[in-house]
């Protein structure tokens, strides 16, 4: 048997990056620039389909309010409300002293807006 000697060449940086087929980073962070803006522009035209889909007249609940609604305020009346009323049962489950004083405070503030002198101007409201 005789012994052989194997030499291993690398290349150098310049040619492993210049080589065709090659690992080209100037041309990765070229296209993922690329693809970026693309999503960037993909979102902001779907952004503003929401907003005018959003901003679009509600005829269901128009007719039923009286008034013109759009779906935004759809949107709040069918998500932030009962959102907030699982919040409040939250809240008086674990400190009910407080949610009675608030309900009774609520009450009064909803007595005071609903009469007829508050509705006239008058500061006091609720008296008669």
């Amino acid at each position: 048997m005789t012994n052989q000697k194997t030499t291993i060449s690398f290349q150098n940086e310049t040619t492993l990056f210049g080589a065709p087929g090659a690992l080209d980073m100037n041309g990765a962070a070229k296209a993922a620039s690329d693809n970026f803006s693309g999503i960037k522009a993909s979102c902001a035209q779907l952004k503003a389909k929401v907003q005018q889909a959003m901003l679009k007249k509600n005829e269901a609940y128009s007719r039923l309010a009286g008034f013109e609604v759009n779906n935004q305020t759809v949107a709040v009346i069918g998500f932030v409300v009962p959102l907030l009323m699982v919040a409040t049962v939250v809240l008086a489950t674990t400190a009910p002293l407080q949610a009675f004083a608030s309900a009774g405070i609520t009450g009064w503030v909803v007595y005071r807006f609903n009469s007829k002198d508050f509705k006239k101007g008058d500061e006091k409201g609720g008296e008669k």
